[in-house]
């Protein structure tokens, strides 16, 4: 989330993020990090930069300003987690809906009920909720190993999502057909001039959980970072970690595998 935004907006990204990275500590995680690692640096887990990096990209004037406020951002909320029914939420978050935030089973197959779809109008307001992007005929096919004709069908899902596209009888879910071609979301819309396609995406992300951009708005309109939460996740508590049960069980267990 960038650190410009309202620090109600940082609150609800520091618990969604503790939330997220907790769950995952929490998960059998063999294969998915590097031996001797808890996490990774990247999107898959948590996303890092080193004071350095941060004071090169900030530079001087707005690294103090910056660093101030994400600090507050994460002392004021410290241990603050997510749950449902007891259990650490798959907090999800993304930078710009295309006006509603989807359903998890749109996305993952698997419906989740703190995961429900939501309006979020903020996000049109957005500078980068549009966005054109050309690609060749050549890169396209070399990119999805499919020869581009009219044949082409698509799916979408309630909330004008692309689920699944058909080209030439090749079928691409929506989230790979995006990656593949380095759209910045499933909601696109095209049309092929000559040996060009043009795409327009609307919204950054894959839609699932909060959107950041829409946080930021609610938190200038005065939202509290707990507002925002239980807008974009629904039926959730907000707990400390130390007294949550799965959390303490788990513990318990560690507790036995290393004495």
């Amino acid at each position: 989330m960038p650190a410009s935004y309202e620090v109600e907006a940082l609150k609800a990204q520091a618990i969604s993020a503790r939330t997220y990275l907790f769950r995952f500590l929490m998960t059998d995680k063999e294969g998915q990090v590097p031996q001797g690692s808890d996490i990774t640096d990247s999107t898959n887990h948590q996303v890092y930069k080193s004071q350095d990096e941060l004071k090169e990209m900030w530079k001087n004037d707005d690294y103090e300003r910056y660093i101030k406020k994400i600090s507050q951002a994460v002392t004021e909320t410290e241990g603050l987690i997510m749950t449902y029914n007891g259990k650490l939420i798959d907090a999800s978050f993304f930078a710009i809906s295309n006006g509603y935030t989807e359903n998890s089973e749109d996305y993952w197959n698997a419906s989740l009920p703190y995961l429900r779809s939501v309006p979020s109008p903020w996000d049109k307001n957005s500078p980068d909720f549009i966005e054109t992007k050309e690609v060749s005929s050549k890169e396209f096919q070399a990119k999805l190993g499919v020869k581009l004709t009219s044949d082409i069908s698509v799916q979408r899902t309630s909330t004008n999502r692309v689920s699944s596209i058909t080209i030439n009888g090749k079928e691409f879910t929506g989230e790979i057909f995006k990656k593949d071609l380095g759209l910045r979301s499933t909601d696109f819309s095209f049309k092929i001039i000559g040996d060009t396609i043009q795409f327009t995406t609307k919204g950054y992300g894959h839609g699932v959980g909060m959107s950041q951009y829409g946080a930021n708005s609610m938190a200038k309109e005065g939202k509290t970072y707990k507002e925002i939460l239980e807008y974009y996740y629904k039926g959730i508590k907000i707990e400390d970690l130390k007294s949550n049960q799965e959390y303490n069980d788990k513990l318990v267990v560690k507790s036995e595998e290393t004495s």
